[in-house]
């Protein structure tokens, strides 16, 4: 599956063959590009250009002041809104996070040449491409991919 499809609202809209491969995105992956336009034009995007998205998105997404939430707000939070809001308050919030942190490893000296620091920012930037591409909309996967995160930081 080389090739993925993007429209004006940089939603992809999946050929047989894409959907196999398990990607989407999501309106909410791209929030600051989002196309002024109302007719849907599709775009092929390739996997690297796809990969360059989205660590494109890291940087952009590391200089976005992320709003404060304690352990206190996300209880206050899980009571008082649907599992959808929650869904999309970790999909705005959490890649917030992990793109800073991803930022802060690279910003060490010789980050690359340290095997356990190098690694550590790829499970980061691992599990930022996943939420980024995973739909808030859909309570289901979403929590399969939160879990898979949480898995891997474990």
């Amino acid at each position: 599956c080389p090739v993925h499809w993007f429209d004006s609202t940089h939603v992809m809209t999946l050929s047989a063959r894409a959907a196999r491969c398990g990607w989407r995105v999501a309106r909410a992956c791209f929030p600051q590009c989002r196309a002024a336009s109302s007719q849907a034009q599709a775009v092929p995007v390739t996997f690297a250009r796809l990969e360059q998205l989205l660590e494109a998105e890291i940087t952009t997404l590391s200089l976005r002041e992320p709003k404060p939430l304690t352990v206190r707000t996300l209880l206050q939070v899980t009571e008082e809104t649907s599992s959808e809001e929650l869904a999309q308050l970790l999909h705005e919030e959490l890649p917030v996070r992990f793109a800073q942190r991803i930022k802060m490893l690279e910003a060490l000296p010789e980050w690359r040449s340290k095997v356990s620091i190098a690694s550590v920012r790829q499970m980061y930037v691992t599990s930022f491409k996943e939420l980024r591409m995973a739909d808030p909309r859909r309570p289901e996967d979403f929590q399969r991919h939160i879990r898979k995160i949480k898995e891997r930081h474990a």
